[in-house]
Parts: C-alpha cells; sequence; structure tokens
C-alpha cells in the first residue's frame, strides 16, 4: 500500500507543481519561464551531485561532462517549455484562479 501511495503523492506534486509554476508565471513567455525553472532546479541539483558524487564527477573527461551537462540543459529546457506551452494551450491556466 505505500507504494502506491507514494505513487500517488509524487503524481499529484508533479501535476500541481506544474500548475502552480505557470500561474507564477502567467504573464511571462514560456521559454523564459524554463530557463528560470532551470536556473532555480539546478542549484539543489548541483549541490546535491557535488555532496554524493563529486569523487565520480572529477573522474569524467571533459568531453563527456560537457555533453552530458549540454544534453541535460536541452532535454530538460525543450520538456519544461513544452509543459508551459502545453498548459496555455489546454486553458488551464483560466480554470485555476487563486
Amino acid at each position: 500500500m505505500l507504494p502506491i501511495a507514494l505513487a500517488f503523492l509524487a503524481a499529484i506534486g508533479f501535476g500541481s507543481s506544474a500548475i502552480f509554476a505557470r500561474i507564477g508565471m502567467r504573464g511571462i513567455h514560456p521559454l523564459t519561464s524554463a530557463f528560470i525553472s532551470v536556473v532555480v532546479s539546478f542549484i539543489p541539483a548541483a549541490i546535491l551531485a557535488a555532496i554524493f558524487a563529486l569523487d565520480d564527477i572529477k573522474k569524467l573527461p571533459l568531453i563527456a561532462l560537457a555533453a552530458f551537462l549540454g544534453l541535460g540543459a536541452l532535454n530538460f529546457i525543450g520538456g519544461r517549455t513544452q509543459n508551459h506551452i502545453s498548459i496555455n494551450m489546454i486553458g488551464l491556466h483560466d480554470l485555476v484562479h487563486l
């Protein structure tokens, strides 16, 4: 029962975070809001990576690290942009008012 409850909680968290982020960034272009989201999300991810995997990161070749960071940033920005655009297209921001 616990895994089902945690999966349900994760789904609610992902859905509500997308909706609340879009409500907060209503007057901003989707690419700008995706960039802000990437910058804010990168900080805790970088801190956790430095704490738990700094030795592994140091062992990576420079080209592998650059490719990893570049593809990760491109995929994250692209995914967030598509998420914000889809919320705009279905009109969800009009249904949810504070």
